[in-house]
């Protein structure tokens, strides 16, 4: 784990288990691929001149004022040039499908229903939302706070000093926000 602050070529922010080659992990819980343990606005504190923070399926976790000064944080981290990538729920289309739902058990037990899927889209798998678990920071750990669209993906980029943003729809249901900081 890092404690001081270092450059580093590239971050996966929020990674959890995953690996990406040729990134170094980041997560705010200790996990077997993350090389840094620390919230999501705190980045700047473990490295700076980040050539690209690369976040995937990991700001709706947080509350629009988090998402925010994680913002802020990662804009201070990136180097001049750096690359923000941001991959989460596209918003609009979790709405759709939540509107289009058959709300019965067979929908429920199915992942990729409108019903099921929908409603992760817009609240998260909660795949661990145990409620006798005293430990609140694991209890809630896979439940949405925020949700984006292309404005609302915008707006926070744009305000956050990051420019030529570009932000698509991938795979219908995955938002993909790119912008840099100069």
């Amino acid at each position: 784990m890092f404690k001081i602050k270092r450059v580093i070529d590239k971050i996966y922010m929020g990674c959890g288990d995953d690996y990406k080659d040729g990134y170094v992990g980041c997560d705010v819980r200790k996990t077997k691929t993350a090389k840094i343990i620390c919230k999501a606005w705190e980045l700047s504190k473990y490295c700076k001149n980040v050539n690209e923070i690369y976040s995937r399926h990991m700001v709706e976790h947080l509350t629009y004022t988090e998402f925010n000064e994680t913002l802020k944080d990662w804009h201070k981290a990136l180097k001049i040039g750096g690359k923000l990538h941001i991959i989460c729920p596209d918003l609009d289309f979790h709405i759709e499908q939540f509107k289009n739902a058959i709300f019965d058990e067979e929908n429920f037990n199915n992942k990729w229903s409108n019903f099921s899927h929908g409603v992760a889209g817009l609240y998260g798998w909660q795949r661990e939302c145990d409620i006798n678990n005293k430990d609140i920071k694991t209890r809630y750990w896979d439940v949405h706070k925020s949700g984006y669209n292309k404005e609302i993906m915008y707006f926070y980029l744009n305000r956050n000093g990051f420019v030529d943003i570009d932000i698509k729809t991938v795979d219908k249901w995955h938002l993909v926000a790119i912008g840099y900081k100069y």
